[in-house]
């Protein structure tokens, strides 16, 4: 998938890789408008789309805290703890390279973004299956069965 600069928060078109399981549930998603945006900001009828609060209310009751990017954070953190390179997470996320601490020194400099062009898709591909593959096992192992795995 290529989600183009516009739409990003640093301005850079991202390209990445998504599995089977997101697939499915992006296919599911019901497109509110004659975009193909998956969370247009109006309807069909160009009226624009209010009540996030209360659909977060709703999805969310017992966090009350929750937030979008808790959802970046936990996926990024499941991914460290499946030992995927820092680096590796960072362009899944599409941070700039140079702008990764962790509070006491950078993990890469801020110059190796200037040097390094690679894109990493294919490492980038290997997290998405391995992190899929993981959540796929969690599932399985709370004996819930949920049609989006079916095969």
């Amino acid at each position: 998938m290529t989600v183009p600069d516009w739409v990003t928060k640093n301005k850079r078109q991202h390209t990445f890789a998504y599995g089977d399981l997101v697939a499915r549930i992006l296919e599911a998603v019901p497109r509110l408008n004659s975009t193909e945006l998956l969370f247009p900001t109006r309807w069909a009828d160009d009226r624009p789309i209010s009540g996030w609060s209360k659909f977060k209310h709703e999805m969310a009751d017992n966090l009350p805290h929750w937030t979008l990017h808790d959802l970046r954070r936990t996926f990024a953190t499941r991914l460290a703890e499946l030992r995927v390179a820092p680096h590796i997470v960072e362009r899944l996320l599409n941070h700039k390279m140079g702008g990764i601490t962790n509070k006491t020194d950078g993990i890469v400099s801020a110059v190796a973004e200037v040097y390094n062009r690679a894109a990493y898709l294919p490492e980038m591909r290997e997290a998405v299956v391995l992190c899929e593959q993981h959540l796929g096992a969690l599932i399985a192992n709370r004996g819930r069965s949920h049609d989006l795995l079916a095969a």
